[in-house]
Protein backbone atom coordinates (compact mmCIF):
# COMPACT_ATOMS: atom_id res chain seq x y z
CA UNK A 1 0.00 0.00 0.00
CA UNK A 2 2.78 2.65 0.95
CA UNK A 3 4.89 1.73 -1.91
CA UNK A 4 2.02 2.03 -4.48
CA UNK A 5 1.36 5.74 -2.71
CA UNK A 6 5.27 6.49 -2.98
CA UNK A 7 5.48 5.30 -6.76
CA UNK A 8 2.17 7.95 -7.15
CA UNK A 9 3.78 10.49 -5.70
CA UNK A 10 6.96 10.08 -7.00
CA UNK A 11 5.46 10.11 -10.65
CA UNK A 12 3.51 13.05 -10.25
CA UNK A 13 6.74 15.44 -8.84
CA UNK A 14 8.54 13.60 -11.97
CA UNK A 15 5.68 14.78 -13.98
CA UNK A 16 5.68 18.45 -12.68
CA UNK A 17 9.65 18.61 -12.93
CA UNK A 18 9.44 17.94 -16.46
CA UNK A 19 6.69 19.82 -17.37
CA UNK A 20 7.30 22.87 -16.14
CA UNK A 21 11.03 22.77 -14.99
CA UNK A 22 13.41 24.67 -17.35
CA UNK A 23 10.72 28.08 -17.10
CA UNK A 24 11.50 28.43 -13.37
CA UNK A 25 15.11 27.68 -13.45
CA UNK A 26 15.83 31.13 -11.98
CA UNK A 27 15.20 32.79 -8.86
CA UNK A 28 13.03 31.26 -5.72
CA UNK A 29 11.20 29.48 -8.54
CA UNK A 30 14.39 27.53 -9.11
CA UNK A 31 14.76 26.84 -5.66
CA UNK A 32 11.73 25.63 -5.31
CA UNK A 33 12.11 23.21 -8.76
CA UNK A 34 15.32 22.29 -7.06
CA UNK A 35 13.66 20.62 -4.03
CA UNK A 36 10.65 19.31 -6.00
CA UNK A 37 13.33 17.14 -7.67
CA UNK A 38 15.68 16.17 -4.72
CA UNK A 39 12.10 15.16 -2.96
CA UNK A 40 11.30 12.77 -6.76
CA UNK A 41 14.51 11.34 -6.66
CA UNK A 42 14.33 10.64 -2.89
CA UNK A 43 10.67 8.90 -3.47
CA UNK A 44 12.25 7.82 -5.95
CA UNK A 45 15.27 5.56 -4.03
CA UNK A 46 12.86 4.38 -1.51
CA UNK A 47 10.31 3.20 -3.90
CA UNK A 48 13.22 1.16 -5.28
CA UNK A 49 14.23 0.40 -1.96
CA UNK A 50 10.69 -1.43 -1.41
CA UNK A 51 10.54 -2.99 -4.72
CA UNK A 52 13.89 -4.54 -4.22
CA UNK A 53 13.01 -5.25 -0.17
CA UNK A 54 9.73 -7.11 -1.71
CA UNK A 55 11.31 -9.08 -4.81
CA UNK A 56 14.34 -10.52 -2.63
CA UNK A 57 11.92 -11.52 0.23
CA UNK A 58 9.83 -13.80 -2.34
CA UNK A 59 13.28 -14.83 -3.76
CA UNK A 60 15.44 -15.91 -1.07
CA UNK A 61 13.18 -15.99 2.07
CA UNK A 62 9.89 -17.48 0.63
CA UNK A 63 6.38 -17.30 1.49
CA UNK A 64 6.64 -17.38 5.10
CA UNK A 65 2.38 -18.16 5.21
CA UNK A 66 3.20 -21.49 2.93
CA UNK A 67 6.27 -22.87 5.40
CA UNK A 68 8.63 -21.20 3.39
CA UNK A 69 12.33 -20.73 4.77
CA UNK A 70 11.90 -17.63 6.83
CA UNK A 71 11.94 -19.18 10.72
CA UNK A 72 12.81 -16.05 12.27
CA UNK A 73 12.49 -12.29 10.92
CA UNK A 74 16.17 -12.21 11.65
CA UNK A 75 17.36 -12.51 7.46
CA UNK A 76 14.47 -9.97 6.92
CA UNK A 77 16.06 -7.74 9.26
CA UNK A 78 19.18 -7.59 8.12
CA UNK A 79 18.85 -7.76 4.75
CA UNK A 80 16.17 -5.02 4.61
CA UNK A 81 18.82 -2.36 6.91
CA UNK A 82 21.78 -3.96 4.62
CA UNK A 83 19.64 -2.24 1.41
CA UNK A 84 18.37 0.27 2.78
CA UNK A 85 21.76 1.74 3.74
CA UNK A 86 23.01 0.86 0.15
CA UNK A 87 20.05 3.05 -1.68
CA UNK A 88 21.03 5.69 1.40
CA UNK A 89 24.60 5.70 0.35
CA UNK A 90 23.80 5.77 -3.74
CA UNK A 91 21.27 9.11 -2.78
CA UNK A 92 23.81 10.74 -1.03
CA UNK A 93 26.22 10.31 -3.70
CA UNK A 94 24.22 10.87 -6.80
CA UNK A 95 21.37 12.85 -5.38
CA UNK A 96 23.00 15.15 -2.88
CA UNK A 97 26.48 15.15 -4.04
CA UNK A 98 27.72 14.14 -1.15
CA UNK A 99 31.66 12.97 -0.50
CA UNK A 100 30.53 9.38 1.44
CA UNK A 101 34.45 9.10 2.05
CA UNK A 102 34.32 12.32 3.98
CA UNK A 103 31.05 11.66 5.65
CA UNK A 104 31.60 8.06 6.94
CA UNK A 105 34.74 9.08 8.27
CA UNK A 106 33.78 12.17 10.27
CA UNK A 107 30.53 9.83 11.50
CA UNK A 108 33.55 7.09 12.92
CA UNK A 109 33.29 9.01 16.32
CA UNK A 110 29.73 8.89 16.40
CA UNK A 111 29.95 4.79 15.12
CA UNK A 112 31.90 4.28 18.45
CA UNK A 113 29.71 5.54 20.65
CA UNK A 114 26.77 4.30 18.95
CA UNK A 115 28.29 0.64 19.19
CA UNK A 116 29.54 1.01 23.28
CA UNK A 117 26.18 1.80 23.93
CA UNK A 118 23.88 -0.54 21.77
CA UNK A 119 26.62 -3.46 22.76
CA UNK A 120 23.47 -5.63 24.36
CA UNK A 121 21.38 -5.34 21.61
CA UNK A 122 23.92 -6.01 19.03
CA UNK A 123 25.33 -9.11 21.23
CA UNK A 124 21.49 -10.00 20.62
CA UNK A 125 21.86 -9.55 17.09
CA UNK A 126 24.95 -11.47 16.39
CA UNK A 127 23.77 -14.43 18.69
CA UNK A 128 20.53 -14.28 16.32
CA UNK A 129 22.75 -14.44 13.35
CA UNK A 130 24.44 -17.44 14.81
CA UNK A 131 21.01 -19.24 15.62
CA UNK A 132 19.80 -18.54 11.90
CA UNK A 133 22.84 -19.86 10.35
CA UNK A 134 22.80 -23.05 12.49
CA UNK A 135 19.53 -23.67 12.71
CA UNK A 136 19.12 -25.61 16.36
CA UNK A 137 15.66 -24.57 16.95
CA UNK A 138 12.74 -23.69 14.79
CA UNK A 139 9.18 -22.42 15.07
CA UNK A 140 7.10 -25.47 16.81
CA UNK A 141 9.76 -27.00 19.04
CA UNK A 142 9.75 -27.14 22.48
CA UNK A 143 12.87 -25.68 24.75
CA UNK A 144 13.49 -26.89 28.97
CA UNK A 145 16.27 -25.31 30.38
CA UNK A 146 16.01 -25.24 34.49
CA UNK A 147 12.29 -24.22 35.72
CA UNK A 148 11.78 -22.48 32.15
CA UNK A 149 10.45 -24.34 29.66
CA UNK A 150 7.41 -23.94 26.49
CA UNK A 151 7.34 -24.48 22.37
CA UNK A 152 8.88 -21.77 20.33
CA UNK A 153 5.97 -19.42 18.78
CA UNK A 154 8.45 -17.06 16.91
CA UNK A 155 12.44 -16.13 16.47
CA UNK A 156 13.54 -12.75 15.72
CA UNK A 157 16.51 -10.47 15.67
CA UNK A 158 16.22 -9.83 19.28
CA UNK A 159 14.58 -12.90 21.57
CA UNK A 160 12.99 -15.90 21.51
CA UNK A 161 9.30 -16.03 22.11
CA UNK A 162 8.16 -19.02 24.40
CA UNK A 163 4.51 -20.32 24.78
CA UNK A 164 4.48 -21.84 28.34
CA UNK A 165 2.18 -24.20 29.50
CA UNK A 166 0.26 -21.62 32.00
CA UNK A 167 -0.71 -20.00 28.39
CA UNK A 168 1.92 -17.12 28.98
CA UNK A 169 4.65 -15.76 26.71
CA UNK A 170 7.80 -16.00 28.01
CA UNK A 171 10.37 -14.03 26.11
CA UNK A 172 14.34 -14.84 25.95
CA UNK A 173 16.94 -12.83 24.62
CA UNK A 174 19.27 -14.81 21.80
CA UNK A 175 22.74 -13.48 23.82
CA UNK A 176 21.00 -15.62 27.10
CA UNK A 177 19.74 -18.53 24.97
CA UNK A 178 23.32 -19.19 23.56
CA UNK A 179 25.39 -18.51 26.55
CA UNK A 180 24.40 -21.41 28.14
CA UNK A 181 23.30 -25.13 27.39
CA UNK A 182 19.27 -25.64 26.49
CA UNK A 183 17.80 -29.03 25.93
CA UNK A 184 15.85 -28.76 22.40
CA UNK A 185 12.49 -31.28 21.43
CA UNK A 186 11.43 -31.12 18.09
CA UNK A 187 8.23 -30.83 17.39
CA UNK A 188 7.82 -34.16 15.16
CA UNK A 189 9.68 -36.25 17.44
CA UNK A 190 8.72 -38.10 19.87
CA UNK A 191 9.80 -37.05 23.68
CA UNK A 192 10.46 -39.76 26.45
CA UNK A 193 9.23 -38.95 29.81
CA UNK A 194 8.91 -41.17 32.92
CA UNK A 195 6.68 -40.89 36.07
CA UNK A 196 7.86 -42.51 39.21
CA UNK A 197 6.31 -44.33 41.62
CA UNK A 198 7.02 -46.54 44.61
CA UNK A 199 5.79 -50.20 45.45
CA UNK A 200 6.10 -52.59 48.71
CA UNK A 201 9.06 -54.92 48.56
CA UNK A 202 7.12 -58.17 48.85
CA UNK A 203 4.81 -56.83 45.95
CA UNK A 204 6.08 -58.98 43.15
CA UNK A 205 7.95 -56.65 40.39
CA UNK A 206 7.03 -58.64 37.41
CA UNK A 207 3.32 -58.65 38.21
CA UNK A 208 3.57 -54.86 39.32
CA UNK A 209 4.81 -54.05 35.87
CA UNK A 210 2.59 -55.66 33.94
CA UNK A 211 -0.44 -54.00 35.50
CA UNK A 212 2.20 -50.74 35.32
CA UNK A 213 2.35 -51.43 31.15
CA UNK A 214 -1.01 -52.44 30.77
CA UNK A 215 -1.86 -49.16 31.74
CA UNK A 216 0.24 -47.37 29.53
CA UNK A 217 -1.11 -49.38 26.69
CA UNK A 218 -4.65 -48.89 27.71
CA UNK A 219 -4.59 -45.54 25.02
CA UNK A 220 -4.17 -42.79 27.39
CA UNK A 221 -4.34 -40.13 25.36
CA UNK A 222 -1.08 -38.44 24.38
CA UNK A 223 0.95 -41.47 24.41
CA UNK A 224 2.23 -42.35 21.46
CA UNK A 225 2.60 -46.10 20.09
CA UNK A 226 6.33 -45.93 18.96
CA UNK A 227 8.30 -46.11 20.49
CA UNK A 228 6.56 -48.30 22.69
CA UNK A 229 5.85 -47.49 26.34
CA UNK A 230 8.19 -49.53 28.76
CA UNK A 231 8.08 -49.98 33.09
CA UNK A 232 11.66 -50.48 34.68
CA UNK A 233 13.00 -50.93 38.25
CA UNK A 234 15.08 -48.18 39.29
CA UNK A 235 15.88 -49.51 42.66
CA UNK A 236 15.03 -50.07 46.23
CA UNK A 237 14.35 -47.51 49.10
CA UNK A 238 16.13 -49.38 51.92
CA UNK A 239 14.39 -46.46 54.53
CA UNK A 240 11.03 -47.54 53.62
CA UNK A 241 11.60 -50.97 52.14
CA UNK A 242 10.14 -50.20 49.06
CA UNK A 243 10.92 -50.51 44.89
CA UNK A 244 10.88 -47.42 43.03
CA UNK A 245 9.56 -48.11 39.30
CA UNK A 246 9.23 -45.82 36.19
CA UNK A 247 6.86 -45.66 33.51
CA UNK A 248 8.27 -43.98 30.41
CA UNK A 249 6.54 -43.72 27.83
CA UNK A 250 6.53 -40.89 24.90
CA UNK A 251 4.77 -37.82 23.63
CA UNK A 252 4.65 -35.47 21.07
CA UNK A 253 3.37 -32.59 23.40
CA UNK A 254 5.73 -32.22 25.80
CA UNK A 255 4.01 -29.33 27.60
CA UNK A 256 1.53 -32.47 28.16
CA UNK A 257 3.34 -34.59 29.98
CA UNK A 258 1.78 -33.45 33.12
CA UNK A 259 -1.77 -34.12 32.59
CA UNK A 260 -0.62 -37.60 31.19
CA UNK A 261 1.76 -38.16 34.04
CA UNK A 262 -1.36 -37.43 36.48
CA UNK A 263 -3.73 -39.67 34.53
CA UNK A 264 -1.63 -42.70 34.59
CA UNK A 265 -1.21 -42.71 37.92
CA UNK A 266 -5.01 -42.48 38.10
CA UNK A 267 -5.68 -45.28 36.37
CA UNK A 268 -2.71 -47.39 38.28
CA UNK A 269 -4.16 -46.90 41.60
CA UNK A 270 -7.32 -48.33 40.50
CA UNK A 271 -5.89 -51.34 38.01
CA UNK A 272 -3.46 -51.75 41.52
CA UNK A 273 -6.01 -51.85 43.98
CA UNK A 274 -8.32 -54.35 41.52
CA UNK A 275 -5.45 -56.57 41.64
CA UNK A 276 -5.27 -56.87 45.07
CA UNK A 277 -2.28 -54.38 45.50
CA UNK A 278 -2.14 -50.63 46.58
CA UNK A 279 1.04 -48.19 46.82
CA UNK A 280 2.46 -47.41 50.05
CA UNK A 281 1.29 -45.19 52.66
CA UNK A 282 3.42 -43.12 54.96
CA UNK A 283 4.91 -45.46 56.40
CA UNK A 284 5.27 -49.21 54.57
CA UNK A 285 7.53 -50.58 56.91
CA UNK A 286 4.11 -50.65 59.62
CA UNK A 287 1.86 -52.50 57.58
CA UNK A 288 0.28 -55.77 58.60
CA UNK A 289 -2.09 -58.60 56.69
CA UNK A 290 -5.32 -56.97 58.89
CA UNK A 291 -4.78 -53.32 58.17
CA UNK A 292 -3.82 -53.38 54.63
CA UNK A 293 -6.96 -53.52 52.12
CA UNK A 294 -4.49 -53.48 48.86
CA UNK A 295 -2.81 -56.63 50.20
CA UNK A 296 -2.34 -59.69 47.81
CA UNK A 297 -5.71 -61.90 48.46
CA UNK A 298 -6.29 -65.50 47.14
CA UNK A 299 -8.09 -65.49 43.62
CA UNK A 300 -10.53 -67.87 42.67
CA UNK A 301 -10.35 -69.45 39.38
CA UNK A 302 -10.89 -67.27 36.43
CA UNK A 303 -11.24 -63.94 39.08
CA UNK A 304 -8.51 -61.01 38.66
CA UNK A 305 -7.92 -60.93 42.42
CA UNK A 306 -8.81 -57.43 44.22
CA UNK A 307 -10.64 -56.40 47.41
CA UNK A 308 -13.29 -59.44 47.82
CA UNK A 309 -16.60 -59.22 49.79
CA UNK A 310 -16.32 -62.89 51.15
CA UNK A 311 -17.68 -65.49 53.32
CA UNK A 312 -17.85 -62.68 56.23
CA UNK A 313 -20.75 -61.17 54.27
CA UNK A 314 -24.30 -62.59 56.25
CA UNK A 315 -25.45 -65.72 55.14
CA UNK A 316 -28.94 -64.90 55.47
CA UNK A 317 -31.41 -62.60 54.39
CA UNK A 318 -31.80 -59.48 56.86
CA UNK A 319 -28.81 -60.74 59.01
CA UNK A 320 -25.97 -58.65 59.87
CA UNK A 321 -27.59 -55.80 57.42
CA UNK A 322 -26.58 -52.83 59.67
CA UNK A 323 -22.46 -54.54 59.38
CA UNK A 324 -22.61 -54.27 55.48
CA UNK A 325 -21.76 -50.62 55.57
CA UNK A 326 -18.52 -51.20 57.51
CA UNK A 327 -17.67 -54.03 55.42
CA UNK A 328 -17.69 -52.02 52.20
CA UNK A 329 -16.07 -49.01 53.58
CA UNK A 330 -12.94 -51.44 54.70
CA UNK A 331 -12.81 -53.18 51.09
CA UNK A 332 -12.96 -50.64 49.25
CA UNK A 333 -11.43 -47.92 51.70
CA UNK A 334 -14.09 -45.21 52.25
CA UNK A 335 -16.03 -44.05 54.89
CA UNK A 336 -19.01 -46.22 56.32
CA UNK A 337 -21.52 -43.49 54.18
CA UNK A 338 -20.10 -44.09 51.20
CA UNK A 339 -19.71 -47.86 52.15
CA UNK A 340 -23.75 -47.90 53.05
CA UNK A 341 -24.68 -46.27 50.03
CA UNK A 342 -23.11 -49.37 47.81
CA UNK A 343 -24.32 -51.84 50.37
CA UNK A 344 -27.95 -50.22 49.28
CA UNK A 345 -27.00 -50.62 45.88
CA UNK A 346 -26.36 -54.52 46.25
CA UNK A 347 -29.92 -54.61 47.39
CA UNK A 348 -30.53 -55.57 43.44
CA UNK A 349 -29.54 -59.14 45.05
CA UNK A 350 -32.36 -59.51 47.17
CA UNK A 351 -35.16 -60.51 44.98
CA UNK A 352 -33.19 -63.47 44.61
CA UNK A 353 -34.27 -66.90 46.86
CA UNK A 354 -31.49 -67.00 49.86
CA UNK A 355 -29.15 -70.19 48.93
CA UNK A 356 -28.19 -68.00 45.48
CA UNK A 357 -28.16 -64.66 46.77
CA UNK A 358 -25.49 -66.25 49.63
CA UNK A 359 -23.27 -67.92 47.01
CA UNK A 360 -23.11 -64.32 44.52
CA UNK A 361 -22.69 -62.78 47.79
CA UNK A 362 -19.70 -64.79 48.96
CA UNK A 363 -17.75 -65.61 45.57
CA UNK A 364 -18.03 -61.83 44.49
CA UNK A 365 -15.61 -59.07 44.81
CA UNK A 366 -15.77 -55.34 44.21
CA UNK A 367 -13.89 -53.70 41.55
CA UNK A 368 -12.86 -49.60 41.46
CA UNK A 369 -12.81 -48.05 37.81
CA UNK A 370 -11.69 -44.48 37.29
CA UNK A 371 -13.25 -42.29 34.16
CA UNK A 372 -12.91 -43.54 31.10
CA UNK A 373 -11.07 -46.03 32.08
CA UNK A 374 -12.10 -49.71 30.31
CA UNK A 375 -13.60 -52.45 32.51
CA UNK A 376 -12.05 -55.93 32.68
CA UNK A 377 -13.27 -58.59 29.86
CA UNK A 378 -15.14 -61.95 30.79
CA UNK A 379 -16.79 -60.12 34.13
CA UNK A 380 -20.45 -59.62 34.96
CA UNK A 381 -22.10 -57.59 37.54
CA UNK A 382 -23.69 -54.88 39.28
CA UNK A 383 -23.27 -51.30 38.94
CA UNK A 384 -22.89 -50.28 42.39
CA UNK A 385 -21.77 -46.49 42.29
CA UNK A 386 -21.76 -44.34 39.56
CA UNK A 387 -22.23 -45.05 35.89
CA UNK A 388 -20.68 -47.09 33.14
CA UNK A 389 -21.37 -46.95 29.07
CA UNK A 390 -21.43 -49.60 26.72
CA UNK A 391 -21.01 -49.46 23.33
CA UNK A 392 -23.56 -51.14 22.17
CA UNK A 393 -26.64 -49.51 20.68
CA UNK A 394 -29.43 -49.26 22.98
CA UNK A 395 -32.76 -50.62 22.63
CA UNK A 396 -35.21 -48.61 20.86
CA UNK A 397 -37.41 -47.82 23.28
CA UNK A 398 -34.60 -46.56 25.85
CA UNK A 399 -33.27 -44.43 22.96
CA UNK A 400 -36.75 -42.59 22.44
CA UNK A 401 -37.12 -42.61 26.10
CA UNK A 402 -33.45 -40.51 26.60
CA UNK A 403 -34.44 -38.46 23.56
CA UNK A 404 -37.85 -37.32 25.09
CA UNK A 405 -35.81 -36.36 28.37
CA UNK A 406 -33.40 -34.84 27.28
CA UNK A 407 -35.67 -32.48 24.75
CA UNK A 408 -37.84 -31.71 28.84
CA UNK A 409 -34.61 -30.90 30.37
CA UNK A 410 -33.17 -28.28 27.48
CA UNK A 411 -36.19 -26.69 27.03
CA UNK A 412 -36.85 -26.35 30.67
CA UNK A 413 -33.90 -23.96 31.70
CA UNK A 414 -33.28 -20.63 30.17
CA UNK A 415 -29.62 -19.80 28.79
CA UNK A 416 -28.90 -18.27 32.29
CA UNK A 417 -29.25 -21.28 34.18
CA UNK A 418 -26.93 -23.46 32.55
CA UNK A 419 -24.87 -25.30 34.29
CA UNK A 420 -21.09 -26.19 33.09
CA UNK A 421 -20.79 -28.91 30.37
CA UNK A 422 -20.77 -32.26 31.31
CA UNK A 423 -18.74 -33.78 28.28
CA UNK A 424 -15.84 -33.52 28.20
CA UNK A 425 -13.77 -30.16 26.99
CA UNK A 426 -12.56 -31.98 23.71
CA UNK A 427 -15.77 -33.37 23.29
CA UNK A 428 -18.07 -29.85 24.24
CA UNK A 429 -15.49 -27.73 22.02
CA UNK A 430 -16.15 -30.19 18.81
CA UNK A 431 -19.48 -29.95 19.02
CA UNK A 432 -19.98 -26.70 19.50
CA UNK A 433 -17.22 -25.89 16.44
CA UNK A 434 -19.88 -28.61 14.13
CA UNK A 435 -23.10 -26.94 15.45
CA UNK A 436 -21.95 -23.67 14.82
CA UNK A 437 -21.10 -24.48 10.84
CA UNK A 438 -24.61 -26.18 10.85
CA UNK A 439 -26.98 -23.61 12.94
CA UNK A 440 -25.34 -20.17 13.06
CA UNK A 441 -25.15 -18.47 15.93
CA UNK A 442 -27.89 -20.26 17.63
CA UNK A 443 -25.01 -22.87 18.85
CA UNK A 444 -23.77 -20.91 20.98
CA UNK A 445 -26.82 -20.32 23.38
CA UNK A 446 -28.19 -23.65 22.47
CA UNK A 447 -25.04 -26.14 22.83
CA UNK A 448 -23.93 -25.47 26.41
CA UNK A 449 -27.79 -25.76 27.38
CA UNK A 450 -27.81 -29.33 25.77
CA UNK A 451 -24.04 -29.82 27.00
CA UNK A 452 -25.37 -28.98 30.61
CA UNK A 453 -27.92 -31.59 30.77
CA UNK A 454 -26.48 -34.18 29.52
CA UNK A 455 -22.64 -36.10 28.81
CA UNK A 456 -23.85 -38.57 26.24
CA UNK A 457 -22.23 -36.64 23.09
CA UNK A 458 -24.73 -38.94 20.25
CA UNK A 459 -27.71 -37.70 22.17
CA UNK A 460 -26.29 -34.27 22.13
CA UNK A 461 -25.98 -34.28 18.42
CA UNK A 462 -29.28 -35.62 18.11
CA UNK A 463 -31.43 -33.13 20.07
CA UNK A 464 -29.38 -30.37 18.18
CA UNK A 465 -29.78 -32.03 14.90
CA UNK A 466 -33.59 -31.20 15.53
CA UNK A 467 -33.14 -27.58 14.69
CA UNK A 468 -31.18 -27.52 11.41
CA UNK A 469 -34.40 -27.14 9.30
CA UNK A 470 -32.21 -28.55 5.83
CA UNK A 471 -32.51 -32.61 5.77
CA UNK A 472 -29.44 -32.95 3.58
CA UNK A 473 -27.87 -30.97 5.86
CA UNK A 474 -29.14 -32.30 9.25
CA UNK A 475 -27.75 -35.88 7.83
CA UNK A 476 -24.86 -34.62 6.84
CA UNK A 477 -24.48 -32.99 10.26
CA UNK A 478 -25.31 -36.63 12.40
CA UNK A 479 -23.06 -38.18 9.80
CA UNK A 480 -19.99 -36.16 10.80
CA UNK A 481 -20.85 -36.00 14.23
CA UNK A 482 -18.46 -39.48 15.15
CA UNK A 483 -20.20 -39.97 18.36
CA UNK A 484 -21.59 -43.08 18.21
CA UNK A 485 -24.84 -44.01 20.23
CA UNK A 486 -23.58 -45.91 23.32
CA UNK A 487 -25.89 -47.50 26.17
CA UNK A 488 -25.49 -45.95 29.76
CA UNK A 489 -26.00 -48.59 32.86
CA UNK A 490 -26.32 -46.43 35.90
CA UNK A 491 -26.26 -47.55 39.63
CA UNK A 492 -28.49 -50.80 40.35
CA UNK A 493 -28.51 -52.20 37.05
CA UNK A 494 -26.62 -55.25 36.03
CA UNK A 495 -23.89 -55.75 32.98
CA UNK A 496 -22.48 -58.53 30.87
CA UNK A 497 -24.55 -61.30 30.75
CA UNK A 498 -25.58 -60.82 27.14
CA UNK A 499 -21.99 -61.35 26.32
CA UNK A 500 -21.50 -64.33 28.85
CA UNK A 501 -24.37 -66.20 27.51
CA UNK A 502 -24.05 -66.08 24.08
CA UNK A 503 -26.37 -64.33 23.41
CA UNK A 504 -24.25 -62.25 20.80
CA UNK A 505 -20.74 -63.05 19.32
CA UNK A 506 -19.37 -60.29 19.77
CA UNK A 507 -18.87 -58.99 23.51
CA UNK A 508 -18.95 -55.04 23.88
CA UNK A 509 -16.67 -52.89 25.97
CA UNK A 510 -17.67 -51.05 29.24
CA UNK A 511 -16.39 -47.99 30.53
CA UNK A 512 -16.55 -46.25 33.34
CA UNK A 513 -18.23 -42.88 32.60
CA UNK A 514 -16.76 -41.72 35.92
CA UNK A 515 -15.25 -43.01 39.07
CA UNK A 516 -17.40 -45.81 39.89
CA UNK A 517 -17.69 -49.41 41.68
CA UNK A 518 -19.05 -52.74 40.69
CA UNK A 519 -19.59 -55.94 41.99
CA UNK A 520 -18.68 -58.50 39.50
CA UNK A 521 -17.97 -62.21 39.55
CA UNK A 522 -15.77 -63.95 36.72
CA UNK A 523 -16.94 -66.94 34.22
CA UNK A 524 -15.56 -69.82 35.96
CA UNK A 525 -16.92 -68.90 39.37
CA UNK A 526 -20.23 -68.01 38.50
CA UNK A 527 -20.15 -71.12 36.65
CA UNK A 528 -19.74 -72.96 39.19
CA UNK A 529 -22.44 -71.07 41.41
CA UNK A 530 -25.43 -71.52 38.65
CA UNK A 531 -24.34 -75.26 38.16
CA UNK A 532 -25.35 -75.46 41.94
CA UNK A 533 -28.18 -73.51 41.56
CA UNK A 534 -31.60 -75.63 41.71
CA UNK A 535 -33.78 -74.54 38.57
CA UNK A 536 -36.05 -71.58 40.71
CA UNK A 537 -33.21 -70.17 41.70
CA UNK A 538 -32.27 -69.92 38.25
CA UNK A 539 -35.52 -68.74 36.61
CA UNK A 540 -35.41 -66.09 39.71
CA UNK A 541 -32.05 -65.04 37.94
CA UNK A 542 -33.41 -64.71 34.84
CA UNK A 543 -36.13 -62.34 35.65
CA UNK A 544 -34.38 -60.43 37.96
CA UNK A 545 -31.66 -59.84 34.43
CA UNK A 546 -34.57 -59.02 31.86
CA UNK A 547 -35.46 -56.66 34.33
CA UNK A 548 -31.83 -54.87 35.31
CA UNK A 549 -29.45 -55.45 32.33
CA UNK A 550 -29.96 -53.61 29.51
CA UNK A 551 -29.02 -55.68 27.02
CA UNK A 552 -30.36 -58.74 28.08
CA UNK A 553 -34.25 -59.17 26.22
CA UNK A 554 -34.04 -63.53 25.52
CA UNK A 555 -32.29 -65.21 28.93
CA UNK A 556 -33.89 -67.24 30.63
CA UNK A 557 -33.59 -69.81 33.58
CA UNK A 558 -32.88 -72.73 30.84
CA UNK A 559 -30.72 -70.85 28.95
CA UNK A 560 -28.43 -69.79 32.22
CA UNK A 561 -28.56 -73.81 33.08
CA UNK A 562 -26.87 -74.92 29.35
CA UNK A 563 -24.54 -72.11 29.33
CA UNK A 564 -23.25 -73.01 33.00
CA UNK A 565 -23.41 -77.25 32.14
CA UNK A 566 -21.14 -76.10 29.03
CA UNK A 567 -17.71 -77.18 29.56
CA UNK A 568 -15.56 -74.15 28.63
Amino acid sequence: MWTLIAMALAALLWLVVFTVGHAGDSGSDGMIMQAVRLVAMGLTALTAAQLLQRLLSYCLLGNKSEGGTASSDLLRAVMNASLYLVVGVIFLRYGLGQDVTSVLATSALVTVILGLALQPTLGHLFSGVSIEIERPLRVGDYVRRDDLEGQVISLSWRSVSLLTDRGTTQVMPNAEFTSRSVEIIRASQPSRHQVVFHMASDSSPSRVMGIALQVLRSNLLGVSRTPAPSVVILGADPMTGTLRFAARFFTLNFLDRSRIASLFMERLWFALLREGLSMPSRSALDWTAEDTVGQALPRQSGDHGGPRVNAALPRHAGAGASALPLLFGQALGVSAHEGQMRADALQALVALPVDLRTQLLDHGRVQLYGPDERCTRGLVGVVIQGRLTEDRPPQPDERVKDLSRLRARVSAISAAGVDAPLMAPESFDLFLSRSALAVGPLAHSLCPRIAGCTDDVSLAYEVLAESIDDGARRLTFLLHSRALPTTRIAAGSWFGWRALVELEDDAYTCRAAQECAVFVWGADTLRQILIRASTTDLESLAALLQGRDPGVRGVTGERLSAWASATA
